[in-house]
């Protein structure tokens, strides 16, 4: 299965089926970033995105 191209109406009830509270998603969290020795949220999303994990919009430019 694809799963970036489902949709979020057909996404949502397949995550809630795996994840069915937040402590899952949290214990699962905390252990990830436990291993790559990251202690914030925002560390986690910019590993994520520097490993092509997610996608960001976001252009910075430094003048």
């Amino acid at each position: 299965m694809d799963w970036l191209s489902l949709s979020t109406t057909e996404f949502l009830p397949l995550f809630d089926a795996l994840m069915d509270d937040n402590k899952t998603v949290d214990k699962h969290r905390q252990h990830l970033m436990s291993k790559l020795n990251i202690h914030a949220i925002a560390g986690l999303t910019r590993c994520a995105i520097a490993e092509g994990i997610v996608e960001s919009n976001v252009r910075v430019t430094i003048t």
